[in-house]
């Protein structure tokens, strides 16, 4: 689901071990569409019917496709893995360049945006991520924005980030094509809908 950063009434004190001048973060949603969507695992999820900003603009709906600039009241709106296809449903991502989940591509281009195989994609202040894993990357990539490539680093050596995966499969394009077919397979097996029991 998508994420949105809004201020909280305390920003100018310290909060968490954040360094001085940093805003702390409140975290909402937002969706326009009302169909539920599905997940990979399975689980199903009715979006809101309205956005609200609930400090800033109270009210404020993203109804339909295409009908939501990117939220204008956050500093950064952002995805990790098919969350990028409830932004495209709020409308924020028509037109846009943006990157989910492999296995969702398709159903991410057919809600509005271009489907770009990358970890990562960068248009102003939305950020989409692709697999769970790449949520670091965006995280790192993110921190780098708000407070410069020094502290991005910083983070990324204190959690030691430094991936040197056994395989190189972590993409369908690398990644064997039995192996490319089991997953996807596997995965659409997953988000089918169950089927109904019989008395």
């Amino acid at each position: 689901m998508m994420t949105k950063a809004m201020p909280t009434d305390n920003s100018a004190k310290v909060h968490g071990g954040l360094p001085a001048g940093a805003r702390p973060r409140a975290i909402g949603h937002v969706s326009g569409d009302v169909r539920p969507l599905r997940r990979t695992s399975g689980l199903g999820a009715s979006p809101p019917r309205q956005t609200t900003d609930r400090r800033n603009s109270p009210g404020r709906a993203a109804p339909g496709y295409g009908a939501a600039p990117p939220a204008p009241t956050t500093t950064w709106t952002t995805s990790i893995c098919t969350g990028s296809i409830y932004l495209a449903a709020a409308g924020i991502l028509e037109d846009q360049d943006a990157t989910t989940h492999w296995i969702r591509a398709s159903e991410l281009e057919r809600r509005g945006a271009h489907y770009i195989q990358q970890r990562v994609v960068q248009n102003g202040k939305v950020i989409t991520a692709a697999g769970v894993s790449a949520g670091i990357d965006m995280a790192l990539t993110l921190l780098a924005r708000i407070h410069g490539p020094q502290i991005a680093q910083g983070v990324q050596l204190a959690i030691e980030y430094d991936p040197q995966p056994p395989f190189d499969a972590g993409s369908p394009s690398r990644a064997p094509a039995e192996i490319v077919e089991f997953v996807r397979w596997r995965l659409n097996m997953l988000a089918a809908p169950e089927p109904a029991r019989t008395q």
